[in-house]
């Protein structure tokens, strides 16, 4: 692709057979991301797969993970916990990109000093998988980027974390008085007799006595 100068603007009669005109070589690249600044984040949303992409997207963040920061092409998401516990924040088959890093930060810019959690690929095609503990209501900014200036697609998701008793074999100690627990993210782990219920047990957790 070509744009046709005159003499006068370009200079070099050189560039091409003609005295009185000149070709000038043009790089067309994409268009930045709306999402581009951490500013502009777009919504990952939760239990729901999206698409994410940084073609185009230019260095604006750094995370602890993936190597030099300067070398990545970033754009931008918001994850808002719905409930205060663990996520896990994961990439998904289905996307072009081949080195992909994906950090948590608490606030803009995003930076090694905000950055809780981060995972990069070691290998091509591998997928990035973090956990994050969120209170509920907040906001985190969820940079997506490509290592060595790679850019690319991936599906990408926002889900329950599993919980650390989610196996009878880890089971969490229930002491006298109050002890919160929860069923987000767990899986069936038992007999319906475990737990006298009509659907299998998702959690598991044991008695000790305090005598």
């Amino acid at each position: 692709l070509g744009v046709i100068l005159d003499a006068a603007t370009d200079g070099l009669s050189a560039n091409n057979d003609t005295d009185g005109w000149d070709a000038q070589l043009v790089e067309i690249g994409a268009a930045p991301p709306d999402n581009n600044a951490c500013a502009n984040a777009l919504v990952l949303p939760f239990n729901s797969p999206i698409t994410v992409s940084n073609i185009g997207a230019t260095n604006d963040g750094a995370s602890l993970c993936g190597g030099a920061a300067a070398t990545h092409e970033d754009a931008w998401y918001t994850f808002t916990a719905p409930y205060t516990g663990r996520f896990v924040i994961e990439g998904l088959p289905g996307g072009t990109i081949a080195n992909a890093v994906v950090s948590v930060h608490t606030g803009c810019p995003g930076t090694t000093a905000n950055n809780i959690a981060c995972d990069a690929a070691d290998t091509s095609f591998e997928f990035p998988s973090l956990n994050v503990n969120a209170t509920e209501g907040q906001v985190y900014r969820v940079r997506f980027a490509g290592q060595n200036n790679t850019n690319g697609t991936m599906r990408m998701q926002a889900r329950a974390a599993v919980p650390l008793n989610d196996t009878c074999a880890n089971a969490a100690t229930v002491n006298i008085g109050l002890t919160e627990g929860t069923t987000r993210g767990a899986n069936a782990d038992g007999p319906k007799m475990c737990c006298a219920l009509s659907t299998p047990c998702t959690t598991a957790a044991r008695l000790t006595s305090t005598r």
